[in-house]
């Protein structure tokens, strides 16, 4: 198994362009079935990158490369996505326009199926996955949440309803205690990508990844990218701060 050095510095992995980096290799297809597995609850077959063109809202903001899950057990289709740092919000909205944006995204990947005549109960369930620097929920603790379409009055889901799930990286505090041999695949990932660039907290990031192969393959794409110069100067000419994660 491929444990972090304990002493050498690295990227963090929450940050966009570093998780894009690691998870855009073909190397990297066993992780990136194992993480979208976790955060979904899902069994994952396969996965493909698959370049789909979002509509931006500002005219400034660049189009996301999504990464497509388009094999799943049930049929299922899921975009992963991470947003590490707060963006400025228009009229100072708070989150609104991060929340409308995540649901244009989804339903937009949704529609975009191709559906030949009337059979749209062809089309597969789409799962929007959206890991979090900031806390954007904070009235509760909670660092996973899972939106679908429902009967709000009845507490009753639609069926076959798009999800949208956010996975918030700045409430990761108590999971840090948690023993290692108790955690889920998912609680793993999140200790690799929250914590993997910070010295202090090496020796558990390499417990988690000692516990599971598809993390010894990020960690080893981590250094490795860590260890480019380039991508080095374009890190600190960005301002990224390696402590960047917002705590709680």
């Amino acid at each position: 198994m491929y444990l972090l050095p304990s002493d050498t510095i690295l990227l963090p992995p929450y940050e966009d362009r570093v998780f894009k980096l690691i998870f855009s290799t073909p190397q990297a297809k066993t992780a990136l079935i194992n993480l979208i597995s976790a955060a979904t609850k899902r069994s994952v077959i396969d996965v493909v990158e698959f370049p789909f063109e979002v509509r931006a809202f500002d005219p400034n903001e660049q189009a996301e490369s999504i990464f497509l899950s388009s094999i799943m057990e049930d049929g299922s289709q899921a975009n992963i996505e991470i947003q590490s740092r707060y963006k400025v919000e228009p009229d100072d909205s708070g989150y609104e326009n991060f929340y409308t944006r995540r649901t244009c995204n989804l339903f937009s990947l949704h529609a975009s199926q191709n559906v030949e005549g009337i059979a749209y109960n062809k089309l597969a369930n789409t799962i929007q996955v959206t890991f979090c620097g900031n806390t954007i929920f904070p009235q509760h603790d909670k660092y996973y949440s899972s939106f679908a379409l429902c009967d709000v009055k009845h507490d009753v889901v639609y069926p076959d309803s798009p999800v949208s799930i956010f996975v918030e990286l700045s409430k990761l505090k108590e999971l840090l205690g948690k023993p290692v041999e108790t955690m889920t695949d998912l609680e793993k990932w999140l200790v690799f990508l929250g914590h993997a660039a910070d010295l202090s907290y090496r020796d558990i990031v390499n417990q988690v990844i000692d516990s599971n192969e598809a993390l010894g393959l990020a960690g080893n794409l981590l250094v490795n990218i860590s260890q480019d110069e380039e991508e080095r100067a374009i890190f600190l000419n960005h301002n990224y701060s390696q402590s960047g994660l917002e705590t709680r």
